[in-house]
């Protein structure tokens, strides 16, 4: 008897038969480079077919979830343009500018839906800005995100 673990992301089902493999690169944090066996499924409910990918991986994207997140804190812990903010960790990682656009781009339609999902009147629009100050000798950031929202009294409020 086969236990089935994984369910068909597109039905629910547990019923379904593996149905090939491909190996695809994916890059990690730091942009260490893997090759990844992905095991191929077919349901045998709704005939639609799925991948099983590890937790860090996103379908159909060529960065993983930690690599995204990484090019996003240094946008934005740094400051800096698109061009430089790819090359300022440890100078052997450089990520293009613009896959660090793309992923800008990206999160940010998600961020909005998530504070679409919060129990108050929200007006679809989410403010970035950069606040710098001196410090020890350097100069450092605060990231300031604001989004207008309709207070208890119907006022949009920031």
């Amino acid at each position: 008897m086969t236990i089935f673990k994984i369910k068909c992301p597109h039905c629910g089902a547990y019923h379904y038969i593996k149905w090939g493999s491909c190996s695809r690169d994916v890059i990690y944090i730091n942009y260490e480079q893997k090759k990844i066996n992905v095991q191929r499924y077919k349901c045998k409910v709704c005939g639609r077919t799925f991948s099983n990918l590890p937790e860090d991986v996103l379908p159909r994207k060529k960065y993983s979830k930690s690599a995204i997140i990484q090019m996003l804190e240094w946008k934005y812990l740094h400051g800096t343009g698109l061009r430089k903010t790819g090359k300022i960790s440890d100078r052997k990682t450089i990520y293009p500018p613009s896959t660090i656009w793309k992923y800008i781009q990206w999160v940010g339609p998600k961020s909005k839906k998530a504070l679409e999902k919060i129990k108050i009147i929200f007006s679809g629009v989410i403010s970035t800005d950069e606040i710098y100050y001196k410090c020890n000798g350097g100069t450092g950031v605060h990231i300031v995100v604001s989004a207008v929202c309709e207070d208890k009294n119907g006022k949009n409020t920031p």
